[in-house]
Formats: structure tokens, sequence, C-alpha cells
């Protein structure tokens, strides 16, 4: 009786003889050993981010277990079908999933069929062939580039600038800089480009740009070119101030009592640190705008000053001479004067000015220029820096008043060197004198008067003599009237008259007449200084 295990077994011995039967039949027909490989189509041209199915096909026809089939080399997902025939037999197939990527390129894959129960295997490999758009490497030197991060060189060096593209297919790969595409030396996947002795128009961003048929890439890489700093340039700061004139380059000019303010920049990569020196070679601390303030400037503060910049490159400077300047004035320690002897006058002006004054002279009520050549006036003149000195020379009778006058843009000035004209105090000295004159000669009037009534008085009256009016005030004359300098003659009277005329050889008598005498009045508000008057 045959139950139904023995059936099970008797069934499997049946598939097992046919898979031997199957297998060995499949190894006779090809000489005993397994040389049929597994077929993997489509084999094509993959696409790097896309999905893509391989599908691996088991060699042969075979009854029996079916055989195993796996994939290896890239990651992915199969699946097992298998196609009948009438006769029994089957064909084995594995779809293989997959998306593929650059990093698969040239990445071998593999499917692996495996018969049971022998174990006996064959398989097949294909090199995948990805193609992906580009992608791109910068390096200067040695040093791969940030797009973010400046690539810093100082002026004069040499760089080369490597551009290297992962591709496939091949890409085209050029440098573009400012639009302008820039000639390198391809090697392969690379494109070289070399900058020798930079300048700073060689500074901007350098593109490296490469496209294939998947698509088109770029990538920048600026440079920025260091140098030390440029011959620095002053200016005043104030541009719209009369008080600094600058000249040219290295001159400036300023108002005495004024504020200057210069201003120092120079052009450099990194910015230049600026420091001011002064003529005696102080060190003015760093100032980050390049300022320079001189309020209230004096003469003391002319000279040369060094604007000077510095950066990790190197250091510049540049010069500037202050020149202060001021309206006319007299020379500190020396002294403008007059000598007179009779009517010989020598006169000297020494004046200070910048810029230099136009120097005249004025005698009484006329203008002199600083050099003039007569037989009775003589005027040199000679200049030294901002020092003029002039020298006068007059022989004329009855000169009054002699001036020195200065002028420049920035003022004048006048100085009184000779006035004959008796001012107030030696007008009041004068009437003084005379007063004092006019009484003594009352007292000695009055005295001889009382001596000539005593004498009259003591003697015999006679009548050929007349009276002596005491009270007539034509009894006293004047031969002189000395207050006002006027020197006239007065003449006795006769004895008709009635008066009395003394012996003039023994007294003289004397009135006093103010009434030519003038009031000094003020003279118009002049900027005027007096200088010392000798005599000889």
């Amino acid at each position: 009786m045959i139950t139904s295990l023995d059936k099970e077994n008797e069934l499997e011995t049946h598939w097992m003889e046919r898979a031997f039967t199957c297998l060995d039949c499949f190894l006779h027909d090809r000489g005993g050993d397994l040389h049929d490989q597994p077929e993997i189509s489509p084999v094509k041209s993959l696409v790097a981010g896309k999905e893509v199915t391989l599908t691996c096909t088991s060699p042969g026809r075979c009854a029996g277990y079916p055989p195993i089939i796996t994939w290896t080399g890239v990651q992915g997902s199969s699946t097992d079908f298998q196609s009948n025939y009438t006769d029994g037999n089957r064909t084995y197939f594995s779809n293989f999933t997959f998306i593929a990527g650059q990093r698969d390129n040239q990445s071998p894959l593999t499917c692996t069929v495996t018969f049971q129960p022998s174990m006996v295997t064959t398989r097949k490999t294909v090199i995948l062939h990805v193609e992906y758009p580009p992608s791109i490497k910068i390096t200067i030197g040695e040093i791969v580039t940030n797009e973010s991060i400046p690539f810093i060189v100082k002026k004069g060096e040499s760089i080369s600038m490597h551009c290297t593209v992962d591709s496939n297919p091949k890409a085209i790969i050029k440098w573009i800089m400012g639009g302008q595409e820039k000639n390198g030396t391809l090697n392969g996947n690379e494109l070289t480009y070399e900058l020798k002795n930079i300048g700073l128009s060689d500074a901007g961003i350098y593109f490296c740009s490469a496209w294939n048929v998947q698509g088109v890439a770029n990538k920048g890489a600026e440079i920025i070119v260091q140098y030390p700093p440029r011959t620095p340039k002053i200016i005043c700061s104030m541009a719209k101030s009369t008080n600094c004139i600058m000249e040219d380059s290295n001159v400036t000019y300023a108002l005495e009592g004024s504020t200057l303010s210069l201003l120092c920049s120079a052009e450099s990569s990194p910015a230049a640190t600026v420091f001011w020196i002064k003529p005696d070679h102080h060190i003015i601390p760093p100032l980050s705008s390049g300022q320079l303030n001189l309020p209230n400037i004096s003469l003391s503060e002319e000279g040369s000053y060094t604007c000077q910049a510095n950066n990790t490159h190197g250091m510049s400077d540049a010069s500037v001479i202050i020149k202060v300047t001021y309206k006319p004035k007299t020379l500190a320690g020396e002294n403008s004067t007059c000598l007179q002897d009779k009517n010989n006058i020598e006169c000297t002006c020494k004046i200070q000015s910048f810029p230099l004054a136009v120097l005249q002279w004025k005698i009484d009520e006329k203008l002199y220029t600083s050099s003039y050549n007569e037989k009775d006036l003589n005027i040199s003149t000679v200049t030294l820096n901002a020092v003029t000195n002039s020298t006068l020379k007059v022989s004329l009778p009855s000169v009054l008043q002699i001036q020195c006058l200065a002028s420049n843009n920035y003022g004048q000035l006048s100085l009184l060197l000779l006035s004959n004209t008796p001012s107030a105090s030696n007008a009041l000295a004068i009437g003084a004198a005379c007063g004092v004159i006019f009484i003594v000669v009352l007292f000695i009037a009055g005295f001889l008067i009382i001596q000539y009534i005593r004498k009259k008085t003591l003697q015999p009256k006679s009548e050929d003599k007349k009276e002596f009016n005491t009270i007539d005030s034509n009894a006293i004359y004047s031969n002189t009237e000395y207050c006002n300098g006027a020197h006239t003659p007065q003449q006795p009277p006769t004895e008709d008259e009635g008066s009395v005329y003394m012996n003039s050889e023994d007294v003289q008598y004397v009135t006093i007449n103010f009434s030519k005498m003038k009031a000094k009045t003020d003279a118009p508000e002049t900027e005027t200084e007096y200088a010392e008057i000798k005599r000889k």
C-alpha cells in the first residue's frame, strides 16, 4: 500500500532527478563545463539621478529547483520571475532597479546565477557608464579655494590657477574674467591659467565655466591684490576756507591766528595707518582719518610737516611746507627811526610781512616809491626773506612829517618817523613860558613906574614938563611879540600925543599876544605807530 508520504518522497526524488538531469544535460551540451553566462540587458548609458532597471537572464532552460540570482556592485532592489514552457522547462529572470549616481560611473555591476542543489554558479559583470553634468574644483597653487573667501596676493607676485572638472561626457572648460576669456593650458580635465607679475588690474573675480550635454557649471575665485601705500596726497580739509591755500602739492599758506586743517590720504591695500611728523620730529599719534589740526597757528609753527602711511606691505610719505601769512608789522628787536641834523634827515624803516609788503614813503603830503633817486632825495630798499629794509635820505627845508607806509593782501601799517609840528603839550609849555615872561615884565614895569613917580615927587615941579598919566596904558610898549613868533618893533609916541616915552636902552617892555595861538585838533584815526625821533 502506497501512502501519501511515499508519494511525496517519490515526487521529490523525481524533481531532483529532473534537476540533476537538466543540469547534467545542460553541462553535457557544453562539454561538461558551465561556460554560459547570464545576460544583462539593456546595457546603455545611464544618466545620474535617474532611475534605471536592468534584467539578468539565467542561461538555458531548466526544470527542477530554480536557480538563485543575485546582484552585486550597486545599491538597489531586485525582483525574480520566470517563463514557463510547454515541455516543462523554465527560464529564470531577475530585474534590478536603482538610481544611478555620479559615483556609480565606471563601477562594476555583477549578476550571479547559482544552480541548486549543486551550487554551481555562473556570473556576468558590466561596467556602468553614467553621464552627469560638470562639477568644478579650483586650486591656486596648492590651495583649494572657497568662493566666499578671497585669495590675497601681493602686487608683483605670480600665481597659477587650476580648474579641475569632473564630468561625463568630457566638458568644455574656460577661464573668464570681466566678460573676457583667458587663455589657459588644458591638460585632460584641468585648465590652468597663469597670472604673472600681478598688477592692480589683475584683481577681480575669475570664473571657471564648464559644460557638456548634461549641464553647465560655474565657479568663481576672487583675487585681491594688496600693495604698499602709494605716495600720500595732502589737501586742505576745509575746501571753502580762505585760511588755507594750497599752492601746489607741497606748499600751503595759512593766515596767522587761524585754524589750519590738513587731510592726508594714501591709496593702499590693506588700509594704511597715517602718522604726522612735525618739523621738530615730534610724531603725532596715528589718526584713522589722517587729519592734522593746528589751531591759532603762529609763525613758530612754520616748517615742513611729513605725512607717513604704513601697512603690512610697506611705507610711503609726503611732506608739506606750511607758511604763515600775516599783515605788515615792525621787526622784533629792530626800531625804525629818523635822525635829523638841520635840513639833513636820514630815516630807516624795517618791516616784516608775508607776503612781502609794498613799501612807500610819505613826506608831508607827497608819496614816494621804495626806490627813488633825486638830488635832494634818495630812497633805497633791500628785501631779504620776509624783511623789508628801506632807507630814506632827504635834504629839504621845512620838512614837517615823514611816514613809512607798508601794505599787503592782509593789512597795512603806518609808521610816523618824524613830526616837526608842535604837539599840544609843546603848545602848553610855550604858553606857560609866555605867561611867566608877561608877569615878570609887568612886575618890572610897575617897579620902574613907582621909582619914577617917587623921583618926580622929590624934585621941584617944572612947567615945561608934562604930568605923567599913570593910568594911560599907552605908556608901555612892546618891541617884540614872542609868543606868536613875530617880531614887530613898536614906535614910541610923540610928546604931542601926551605920553612919556621911557629910555629903551635901560628897559624893554613886552606885551604877550595869545590871539594867534591855535588849539590842536584831533587827527583822524589811523593805524599809526610812532617811532623814536633823534636829533644830532
